[in-house]
């Protein structure tokens, strides 16, 4: 990863996140000392010595540059670090991109949703936690979506009591995956091709279309499913034991 500029920059760029960080520009490096509110872009190089925070209603976007053209951003080929906890508000979403890392804690309550772009190795190194998100401005658009990225995630992560599915694929997880008591309206939860060093827990989930798909995962601990309607399904998963809906899996 590039290393970051000398703290010469320092001021000019935490006047700009303080004011409106949409208006960095792409490439612009810096260190950022202090909790940082983001309601736009931050592309990096960027160090933020802090805590980060979307607040209620609002859009943020780590090391990519939106793009109205497209479903999302534009590639920097730079990374944002945030060295302390991230969280978002009410309503609101964040988009995680380009190997970007998270040092503390991702934690999401009623928000929109939280995505991490299929395009690099996305690291929180603590928990993430998603609950009581709607998936954003679409019905039934994912809480929570990580695809195919080889993203890792320290901790435990925990996608509970959303209106939309949560959807993890090919990351590496050092605690547990717990993904209980969703509600989704079109697609299902997908839990696919992990590598998880705890136990894998799908609980409770209710989809009115496709059932929630357990697939490929390979789990230090247990893979115990229960209560889902319709029961899940899927195949290709190694566990210390399956249980429940999981155990022909």
């Amino acid at each position: 990863m590039q290393r970051i500029a000398t703290l010469s920059i320092v001021a000019a760029l935490g006047a700009l996140l303080a004011t409106e960080p949409s208006a960095l520009q792409a490439g612009t490096p810096g260190i950022v000392a202090g909790n940082v509110t983001c309601s736009g872009a931050i592309p990096g190089p960027t160090k933020i010595v802090g805590n980060l925070v979307v607040p209620d209603g609002a859009s943020c976007v780590l090391g990519l540059i939106p793009d109205s053209t497209i479903r999302c951003c534009i590639s920097t080929e730079n990374t944002v670090w945030v060295t302390g906890n991230v969280t978002v508000g009410r309503g609101s979403n964040l988009t995680v991109g380009l190997n970007s890392t998270i040092v503390g804690n991702l934690q999401a309550n009623n928000c929109g949703f939280v995505e991490f772009v299929s395009e690099g190795s996305e690291v929180v190194q603590g928990n993430v936690q998603i609950s009581h998100c709607n998936g954003g401005a679409t019905p039934g658009s994912p809480s929570f979506l990580s695809t195919g990225t080889g993203s890792r995630i320290g901790g435990n992560f925990q996608c509970q009591n959303n209106t939309g599915p949560c959807v993890l694929e090919g990351a590496l997880v050092g605690g547990n995956v717990q993904v209980t008591e969703n509600v989704s309206p079109g697609s299902p939860s997908m839990i696919d091709d992990n590598t998880v060093h705890g136990d894998v827990q799908v609980t409770n989930n209710v989809s009115t279309g496709l059932p929630s798909v357990i697939d490929a995962n390979h789990a230090s601990g247990n893979l115990q499913c229960q209560g889902n309607v319709p029961p899940v399904t899927g195949a290709g998963n190694t566990a210390k034991q399956k249980q429940g809906q999981c155990l022909a899996l």
